[in-house]
């Protein structure tokens, strides 16, 4: 027994230093090292957008797409700009990874290449584009964080005071609050200047006017509407004529009496400044059919616009009106014959400028038929780059600035984002696709999400 006692001892104390061996054969798990930046920032940001509506989610993955997108623009000012703004958007989901962006394009600044000086006097260092751009940039960086604003801009050369602008830290809508264009009113020919040496030598000839100056002078009193006609035709000078006929139609204006002020610039001989003031007219004319609600009369003065442009922003604010007092069955009514006007205008930038305002316009009340406007809209773009691009630079009149996409794609975005991703990437410029997807991007991200309703079914 006492043998067999010993036998199992052994045995145990054999397996206890076997399983301390296989123990220490083991191998060790290296200790965990510190995430890069960049993979910090990925990580914090995908823990942050599980919480976020899936529109949301889609819209900071895009943001990170167009920050590389960015990067293949021609435009180097551009290209700085939108980085910059996708680090504005992007601070509040991922403050880390946006300091990466926002420092990105602090420093691809000084990669601009100055341009290039028309004269010998060279603009003083601070009025240079770099700097300049410099400072925009650190004025949105002072948004989040003043005081790196602050250092960025000192190791730069640039004062506090500079990015320091009390208006630019109170973030101004994004949505668009502008007003339709309106029609500038035409200066009549013969209207005195503000030029003092003009003055002056006007001053010092008044003595020798000549008979059909003193006329002039006589008709540049104020006079009646009656008193205007009648001077303008016994004018005999078409200069002279034009003139009175100018001020005669501006009186009919002021006395609202539109068609009297239609009539009137039918008889002006230079037909550029004719039909400068018979667009005024109309122009006139509808917003004050509009102010009383008479659509009809908005309308026919509306479809007597020669710019596409001024068309469709007239349409736009009948399409509003007719929004806000629930007429749905006339807005698309009026939607259609925006579409078909501008169907027969001429491609080129009026053209597209026009579609885009109309899609916003539509987007409010019927997002497909915004869609609907909106690849039209695109289509307008592309034909017009692809026609200014045959043309010599500087002619086309047609650049990144004369594109609005803040009243279309953000409704658009917030009804279906994925495909107003598409219609954004279909147009062909890079600049203005960047551009409008960032705008849809905003969109999306300042959407108010709404709260669930418990009346819904499931």
């Amino acid at each position: 027994m006492f043998n067999l006692f010993k036998a199992v001892c052994f045995l145990l104390l054999i397996s206890a230093l076997t399983a301390s061996a296989a123990a220490q054969n083991l191998p060790r798990k290296p200790p965990a090292r510190e995430k890069p930046p960049e993979a910090s920032a990925s990580a914090e940001s995908s823990n942050q957008d599980e919480a976020l509506p899936s529109e949301r989610q889609r819209a900071l993955l895009l943001l990170d797409q167009l920050f590389e997108q960015a990067r293949g623009c021609d435009d180097e000012t551009f290209r700085v700009r939108a980085q910059a703004e996708i680090a504005d958007l992007l601070w509040q989901h991922n403050e880390a990874r946006a300091r990466l962006q926002f420092e990105a394009a602090f420093q691809a600044i000084a990669a601009i290449k100055p341009e290039a000086q028309e004269d010998d006097s060279a603009l003083p260092p601070e009025f240079s584009a770099q700097s300049l751009l410099r400072s925009e940039v650190l004025r949105l960086i002072a948004r989040h964080d003043p005081e790196w604003a602050g250092k960025l801009g000192k190791s730069a050369g640039i004062p506090l005071e500079e990015i320091s602008d009390p208006a630019e830290f109170s973030r101004p809508s994004r949505e668009d609050d502008r007003q339709p264009e309106t029609i500038s009113q035409p200066t009549a020919p013969g209207s005195a200047g503000s030029n003092p040496q003009a003055a002056t030598q006007t001053a010092q000839g008044a003595t020798n006017l000549s008979l059909k100056s003193a006329l002039f002078l006589k008709s540049a009193r104020p006079a009646s509407l009656p008193d205007l006609l009648s001077q303008a035709e016994a004018a005999r000078n078409l200069r002279e004529k034009d003139n009175l006929y100018t001020r005669a139609v501006l009186q009919a204006l002021s006395e609202n009496d539109f068609a009297q002020a239609l009539a009137i610039t039918e008889k002006i001989g230079q037909a550029q400044l004719r039909a400068s003031f018979d667009s005024m007219a109309r122009s006139r004319a509808a917003m004050a059919a509009l102010s009383r609600d008479d659509f009809d009369a908005a309308l026919r003065y509306a479809r007597e616009l020669p710019n596409p442009s001024q068309r469709a922003a007239l349409l736009n604010q009948m399409v509003q009106r007719l929004q806000n007092k629930k007429d749905i069955p006339r807005v698309a009514e009026i939607l259609n014959e925006a579409e078909r006007s501008l169907a027969k205008a001429e491609d080129g930038a009026d053209k597209a400028r026009a579609l885009l305002a109309l899609a916003g316009a539509a987007a409010r009340s019927d997002p497909l038929r915004g869609f609907e406007i909106m690849q039209s809209a695109v289509s307008a773009i592309n034909r017009a780059a692809s026609n200014g691009s045959q043309r010599a630079a500087g002619q086309t009149g047609f650049d990144l600035e004369a594109l609005n996409f803040e009243p279309s794609f953000p409704l658009l975005a917030r009804a279906d984002f994925d495909r107003a991703v598409q219609l954004a990437q279909a147009i062909e410029k890079r600049e203005w696709s960047v551009q409008a997807q960032l705008t849809l991007c905003r969109g999306a991200l300042s959407a108010r999400r709404e709260p669930p309703s418990e009346n819904k079914s499931p």
